[in-house]
């Protein structure tokens, strides 16, 4: 993690530098690493240590350098029947989810969570 740490503030000192075009591999690796790892859950810009809050800089660096080094893309669907694009540098979740993944996530958020309740419910075929 020191390693991880010490590429992405030696990045942020040289942010003005960095665009789409001149990140170099090492710093673009660092960035998607704490990206994956935010997205994830492994880690934390903030977390609760006893009763005081913790603010992890580096990693909110991580993210803020994210958008210099990505270039704004066209994002949605594009179609007559769909016309629904816009322009982000941040690919949205679902971006290469194909058929059979979107069936797979639709079918776990339809579960019923339901603790304790009196009545039945019928289940989904998944």
């Amino acid at each position: 993690m020191q390693e991880l740490q010490q590429t992405i503030d030696a990045a942020w000192e040289r942010r003005t530098e960095l665009s789409p075009d001149s990140g170099d591999a090492p710093v673009r690796d660092a960035v998607a690493t704490v990206i994956s790892d935010l997205d994830a859950g492994r880690r934390r810009v903030a977390e609760k240590r006893g009763s005081d809050w913790v603010t992890h800089q580096w990693l909110k660096k991580a993210v803020l350098l994210s958008f210099r080094l990505s270039d704004n893309a066209p994002i949605g669907l594009a179609s007559p029947s769909a016309p629904f694009r816009f322009y982000d540098k941040v690919a949205t979740k679902f971006a290469q989810f194909d058929d059979a993944a979107f069936a797979k996530q639709a079918c776990a958020w339809s579960r019923p969570r339901l603790r304790g309740a009196a009545r039945t419910l019928r289940r989904t075929s998944c």
